[in-house]
């Protein structure tokens, strides 16, 4: 085992999961160093004291290994992966505790200039997304961006790019929030929307990937929901800065799936959440 591996702690751990396990990931998380390791306790030496620390880390419910290795944060206390002869397959979710989040899908990324590469490659995984959680009896909640400076000259209310994508069908009772701000809870109703409904799992889809989608995410990990974040349901474009230079989609995609997956969301393909809607 690497001496570079680092410790994740469950930041919502809870002394009710049965079972303390470390999960050691390499320095670029890109492979898990050793597995799974049924540790009751381990030693971390105190920076600048002979005395060393032992610290209980309560991670049962940190990291779901479905998928080859693929990183699983933490969800509330409860939510652990069923295991079939010693193989885990994915948690069931209760469809009417969980809200698929149909982020800014609007017609500026589509036909404006912020046009997003794998845009249409993500709607059909949105469509797929949608689907599975109205016949699972899921909510789906529609979230658009709102600019209220014209010179922006993006979505700005009452304009075709304001616009959902035509290929997206709200029914008459999905909730409907207009947001200012990167992040879907700011400033809006979103929380008390899902709280009303008793929603404890929020799904992240739409775009960009590492603007909204990253900030709502965050912001609903702060608020104790248990977040899911659709890895080919989400999409972004290039980004470009005057100093820092430019970084190509897929790469700014790929590190923002990367930094959820570390700490603050599920990372999954939408075929795995549709299986996990469904499975209830």
């Amino acid at each position: 085992m690497s001496r570079s591996s680092l410790f994740f702690p469950n930041p919502l751990a809870n002394n009710r999961v049965a079972g303390d396990e470390l999960f050691m990931f390499s320095p670029d998380y890109s492979r898990i160093e050793g597995g799974r390791h049924p540790l009751k306790r381990f030693e971390l030496s105190t920076s600048g004291s002979s005395e060393t620390t032992k610290e209980r880390f309560h991670a049962q419910n940190f990291v779901d290994l479905v998928g080859g290795g693929r990183l699983r944060p933490p969800g509330p206390a409860g939510m652990r992966p069923s295991q079939i002869s010693g193989k885990e397959r994915p948690m069931a979710l209760d469809p009417q505790r969980t809200a698929l989040l149909v982020i800014d899908v609007q017609n500026d990324y589509f036909d404006g200039a912020w046009r997003i590469p794998e845009g249409i490659a993500a709607l059909g995984r949105i469509e797929e997304a949608i689907e599975a959680s109205q016949s699972a009896g899921a909510t789906v909640v529609y979230i658009q961006h709102a600019v209220t400076t014209p010179e922006f000259g993006l979505f700005l209310p009452g304009s075709y790019g304001f616009a959902l994508h035509p290929r997206l069908h709200p029914r008459r009772d999905d909730p409907h929030i207009v947001k200012h701000y990167p992040g879907s809870f700011n400033r809006t109703e979103l929380e008390s929307t899902l709280r009303q409904r008793n929603i404890d799992t929020i799904v992240i889809s739409g775009y960009m990937t590492h603007m909204c989608c990253d900030t709502t995410a965050r912001e609903g990990f702060q608020r104790d929901f248990r977040v899911l974040f659709l890895d080919d349901a989400t999409a972004t474009r290039d980004g470009q800065h005057a100093t820092l230079g430019r970084i190509d989609h897929k790469e700014l995609h790929r590190a923002t799936l990367i930094t959820q997956a570390s700490m603050f969301a599920q990372v999954v393909p939408t075929s795995e959440y549709v299986a996990q809607v469904r499975a209830k």
